[in-house]
């Protein structure tokens, strides 16, 4: 329906490829949806590749594929999963989410109500979706 569910970001350090920062971005929200009690989930992202191989049930062998095998663990806990594909123009909340990640070593999350600035994208996201 395009209403803020839960968001949040971790800051991270490193040099890390986009398609493991996308896999962190996965794992951090997974566990935190099951930590709240979630049965299903709708995972979306903009990376194509990163939901073909999650889709699969073949292994991954990508350098990341150790992530993708994490993320395909979680899995296991709920009842209900479905991995989307959405462009990055229809997504901009997570855009900026990772952005922030990358700024600080902060550890943010928000259920339901955020803070404007992603209010306000989130009304933009929603004339794209």
């Amino acid at each position: 329906m395009g209403d803020l569910m839960m968001a949040g970001y971790k800051g991270i350090h490193g040099m890390f490829s986009p398609k493991a920062t996308e896999l962190y971005a996965a794992i951090l929200g997974l566990q935190i949806a099951r930590q709240l009690g979630h049965l299903s989930v709708i995972l979306e992202m903009d990376a194509k590749e990163i939901i073909m191989n999650l889709q699969s049930f073949e292994d991954s062998w990508l350098v990341e594929g150790v992530l993708v095998d994490e993320v395909k663990g979680l899995f296991n806990h709920f009842t209900h999963i479905s991995c989307q594909f959405a462009p990055r123009e229809c997504n901009q909340v997570a855009h900026l989410l990772a952005k922030q990640a990358l700024l600080t070593q902060d550890f943010k999350v928000w259920l339901e109500d955020g803070p404007l600035w992603i209010s306000d994208v989130l009304a933009s996201d929603k004339l794209f979706s």
